[in-house]
């Protein structure tokens, strides 16, 4: 097939929220993933000049050049990342992360353009567990496929969504620069990047579902999660012989909550819906505490927005980092009420909070005077310092 070329193109992704199944996915549970519209931008133009290309992180103020030959050379990728006090490692990591996206992509000397200047800008908190590095992974690959004419289909005309050809495609290449930083991740904050809407994930397999979008928000507790750690303690439990019934009965309730919200996300409408999603996100997080990995600054935020009738949980490993509270729909009122709650979940702490929509599209792509637009109206208002 011959690929579509373009010459200018933006490229962006979403983030990811845990719905359910966080911990028990390891044990071969079902965990729900959705996306989040908080997204990474990146904008990759070629030019007729030097065969290099430049890499820009506007959130780091970070600034990269590098010759083709160098990028394509056997040398290993660390060794083209200088670390230096004055930069995040985060954007060490992301460095790491385009090289090697890269080198999957340019294989051959023809595909390899002369000069390339590539910018990222994010709204996605670093390091927060909403997928940054995936939605970096997933948009950076879905630009330089556009930018070397290997999408093999059409994106969709008003939204620039990419099929579902080229979707596999980034799923897979965004997964290689995904290892670079986890490791060997699951592939769920990947695969909710590229396909959007929800993910179920029961290892190995990964599924793209429809959801309708939901309104959530999202509080960053300002305390550093622990995924390990957490995950660790909730192995320990799991292999010690007077508490292994325990957690695996506490297991199988989770499963019994994803099925359930499965159920609900795709079948159940409106008010109704509301109504069973609060109840299941409230048990979610009731077995999670029994689990052993809440924490008494996720249990402040829980506290907080109950007052204000809702209903909240952690999303991702637990012992500090975000809190997904579940949001009616919108109106004047309720939009008085959770400016109301934000004031009082952020004033005199290190919490952040994010109010985004659940259950958006995935990577997408535009070229020319729409990506110039685009990147034009993108912020990037989650900076990093070192």
């Amino acid at each position: 097939k011959s690929g579509i070329v373009m010459q200018r193109v933006v490229a962006s992704a979403p983030g990811k929220v845990i719905l359910f199944g966080e911990h028990s996915v390891v044990y071969g549970k079902t965990a729900v993933a959705a996306s989040v519209g908080m997204r990474t931008y990146v904008r990759v133009e070629t030019t007729d000049g030097p065969a290099c290309c430049t890499l820009r992180f506007a959130n780091f103020n970070t600034e990269n050049t590098w010759t083709w030959e160098e990028i394509t050379s056997s040398k290993p990728v660390e060794q083209l990342v200088s670390s230096s006090q004055d930069t995040p490692h985060a954007a060490e990591s992301a460095a790491l992360v385009f090289l090697a996206i890269v080198r999957e992509i340019f294989t051959e000397p023809s595909t390899i353009p002369n000069s390339t200047t590539i910018e990222v800008r994010s709204v996605l908190p670093v390091g927060a567990g909403l997928g940054s590095s995936a939605a970096f992974s997933v948009a950076l690959t879905t630009a330089l496929l556009a930018i070397t004419g290997k999408l093999q289909q059409t994106p969709q005309p008003n939204t620039g969504e990419l099929g579902d050809e080229d979707k596999r495609v980034v799923e897979r290449i965004s997964y290689k620069g995904e290892c670079v930083i986890h490791g060997t991740p699951s592939g769920v904050d990947n695969g909710v990047a590229t396909w959007g809407k929800a993910v179920t994930f029961t290892k190995p397999d990964l599924s793209p579902i429809q959801i309708p979008q939901l309104r959530f928000l999202i509080t960053d507790t300002g305390v550093p999660r622990e995924t390990k750690k957490a995950v660790k303690h909730v192995k320990d439990r799991f292999e010690d012989p007077n508490e292994k019934e325990t957690i695996v009965s506490l297991l199988d309730e989770m499963q019994a909550v994803s099925d359930k919200g499965i159920k609900c996300l795709q079948t159940v409408q409106g008010a109704t819906q509301h109504d069973e999603l609060n109840g299941l996100v409230k048990t979610n997080q009731e077995l999670l505490d029994k689990l052993g990995v809440g924490h008494p600054a996720i249990t402040a935020v829980l506290d907080i927005t109950s007052q204000f009738g809702l209903v909240s949980k952690l999303t991702g490993g637990g012992w500090g980092g975000c809190v997904i509270t579940l949001l009616p729909p919108s109106s004047e009122t309720q939009s008085e009420k959770e400016e109301k709650m934000q004031k009082q979940l952020c004033e005199g702490t290190s919490r952040r909070t994010f109010m985004a929509d659940v259950g958006v599209v995935g990577a997408v792509v535009a070229e020319g005077d729409t990506a110039d637009k685009i990147w034009e109206g993108v912020k990037p208002t989650c900076t990093v310092t070192v």
